[in-house]
């Protein structure tokens, strides 16, 4: 998993100024059925306030962009010299078993020229959940517990032979 260590610095006027970072998010490899998750600083360098009116997924890309999700620590208004986190939440879950990269971009919208503001993400999704029948589960499983009820214990077995 690893971050860029590159930003984005948004400034339409003098007077507002939006610093992204990272630019992008990279959360490498993650195991089907597990979830990763990284952080992204706004931080608003300028003089006057930034309305940050939403942030979400894009919604398109490449792969299963539904993996993805965002949550917003930010207030609805980022004071200058203030600064705020967002946090990018990667979680493959599927039903098949195949490993495969996805990518898909957050959205700022908000009172900075060129809003909304994109971050890109990215990932890949790896170690499959196994695929089970449900015989296995459901037989097998009943069939050992069968024959373990059958069996004496050591302390039935002791007791027999002393």
């Amino acid at each position: 998993m690893t971050d860029t260590s590159t930003t984005l610095t948004v400034n339409p006027s003098t007077s507002s100024t939006l610093v992204i970072s990272p630019s992008s998010v990279d959360f490498g490899q993650v195991p089907i059925g597990r979830f990763s998750f990284k952080a992204i600083t706004l931080s608003n360098i300028g003089t006057a306030a930034i309305r940050i009116s939403k942030v979400a997924m894009s919604r398109t890309g490449t792969g299963n962009y539904d993996d993805y999700s965002v949550i917003n620590h930010c207030p609805k208004s980022l004071a200058a010299g203030s600064s705020c986190t967002l946090t990018a939440v990667y979680a493959p879950e599927r039903e098949d078993n195949t490993p495969s990269s996805s990518s898909t971009s957050i959205l700022i919208t908000d009172s900075v020229a060129g809003s909304p503001q994109s971050v890109p993400v990215k990932a890949q999704n790896i170690n499959p959940k196994p695929k089970l029948s449900s015989n296995f589960l459901f037989s097998d499983i009943r069939r050992w517990a069968q024959s373990a009820a059958r069996r004496p214990s050591r302390s039935q077995t002791w007791a027999q032979h002393h």
